[in-house]
């Protein structure tokens, strides 16, 4: 069975760095302004082949996951 990766958020200047476990390698990170039935999941750029992206801040709210596809 897959498990799925712990996500991490840790500041990094002016910038967000979320990262997994390298063991984690072949996720790819996505984000959504919201949760539930009416979430609308996307893929977060160049995600799927690191363990690590890094983010400014912006003024919206977003949930991550990290998803095997």
């Amino acid at each position: 069975s897959v498990v799925q990766p712990t996500l991490s958020i840790v500041p990094n200047g002016s910038s967000l760095e979320l990262n997994w476990a390298a063991a984690s390698l072949g996720f790819t990170l996505q984000a959504s302004p919201s949760l539930g039935a009416s979430a609308t999941w996307t893929n977060v750029p160049d995600s799927s082949t690191t363990n690590r992206v890094f983010l400014v801040p912006g003024a919206s709210t977003l949930f991550f996951r990290a998803k095997l596809l």
